[in-house]
């Protein structure tokens, strides 16, 4: 391997598969280097996405465990229940021990991982098997109740990651910090979103920013007034929060929905009504900080039985899911729990519904859980050559 000739190495290693890339590190240090070489990177990336170009990557958690998983709806010769393949695991953050992840947030090719007993932080860049441990230092005693996410100022590229939190417990407290990757600590921001954001509530980062929903803070309701749902995000640039922005549709408290991404360009709300089961999904035309834009017609309208995240709470977000707009086709992860009469069934099996914009339904068996309430979570992934310092 010493004698080997750098260039046909690069030619060579280009071709192995993006979830194969940990074992090439471990074969010896100079293929390790290689590995990690921004030139290589980009031949890689290249020769990887021609290959998988009939292929969607995306990140699925389940069972506390993290997968890089390939979705193939191009052939139609395909069964609904092998279009949906786990490439890789990506669990395994450590050589020492695996890290069981409750929540995972990505922003352009990194992951934000908090830990399963809500005590640690973690940011992953699968693609070079980096990690960087984060001091969580935070203020209030429980860590699961405050909000993440994952961006970049737009000016620098440099990362951050915003925490936050509003509750009433039992009386109301709320804390809003940034952590810089540049200097490697946390400061207080004196922020707040005009709206209210729950706390189980999960964002989508788009292009640096991250969105969530939110509704009006109670003191600006009027009294027997349903709440108005809205969107608002961060602005990891300028470090505020933007102005509350339209939704496409009229939101009531009994009514589900949870965003996603398309393509690391626009903004996908999937949107389903409690009195009819109809179940919408809208994508934005243009979608900024403080400006938003919807298509005037929606992406995929159909009626079905509601998915398990549908509830009472305001917003439920367990469910996820991943749009291919050129197969005109959604993919929500779920799990089955009730059947067609409303009853129960399976709480702890995992399941993929792949829904056509021509009405079809197809179901993708993803196997059983053993917990019952980790839902599958699903977001987009695109391999990255960004440095995390270790």
């Amino acid at each position: 391997m010493l004698n080997f000739p750098k260039d046909m190495a690069e030619e060579v290693l280009s071709r192995v598969p993006v979830t194969s890339m940990r074992k090439v590190r471990f074969a010896c240090k100079s293929w390790n280097s290689l590995s990690k070489c921004r030139k290589f990177g980009k031949m890689h990336l290249g020769v990887a996405k021609a290959k998988n170009a009939k292929k969607s990557i995306v990140v699925l958690m389940m069972d506390y465990k993290v997968y890089l998983t390939s979705i193939n709806l191009h052939d139609d010769k395909a069964q609904s229940s092998s279009c949906i393949e786990h490439e890789g695991k990506l669990n395994s953050l450590d050589n020492s021990y695996e890290v069981h992840v409750s929540q995972v947030f990505h922003c352009d090719g990194l992951l934000l991982c908090i830990t399963k007993d809500h005590t640690k932080l973690v940011v992953w860049n699968p693609y070079l098997g980096q990690t960087q441990w984060i001091d969580p230092t935070h203020t209030f005693p429980r860590l699961d109740f405050y909000l993440y996410a994952l961006g970049y100022d737009n000016r620098s590229r440099s990362y951050k990651i915003l925490r936050f939190i509003d509750v009433f417990c039992p009386t109301t407290f709320v804390e809003t910090n940034i952590y810089d990757f540049n200097s490697a600590s946390w400061r207080v921001l004196d922020v707040s979103p005009d709206g209210k954001v729950d706390y189980y509530d999960r964002g989508v980062s788009l292009k640096g920013n991250t969105y969530w929903f939110a509704k009006e803070k109670p003191s600006e309701t009027r009294e027997g007034v349903d709440e108005e749902a809205f969107l608002v995000c961060f602005d990891f640039t300028r470090e505020v929060f933007g102005p509350l922005l339209p939704l496409p549709f009229e939101w009531f408290v009994e009514d589900t929905a949870t965003l996603s991404s398309v393509r690391e360009e626009q903004l996908a709300v999937l949107f389903q009504r409690w009195d009819t089961s109809m179940l919408e999904i809208w994508i934005t035309t243009n979608i900024e900080p403080n400006d938003v834009s919807w298509s005037t017609k929606c992406f995929l309208a159909l009626n079905m039985t509601p998915f398990t995240f549908s509830g009472f709470q305001f917003p439920v977000t367990a469910a996820s899911f991943f749009i291919d707009e050129e197969e005109k086709v959604a993919v929500v992860f779920d799990k089955i729990v009730l059947d067609e009469n409303g009853l129960y069934i399976n709480p702890n099996r995992n399941l993929a519904y792949i829904l056509g914009v021509d009405g079809s339904v197809k179901k993708a068996f993803l196997g059983d859980s053993q917990y019952k309430h980790c839902y599958p979570l699903v977001c987009s992934y695109v391999p990255s050559l960004v440095q995390l310092n270790n």
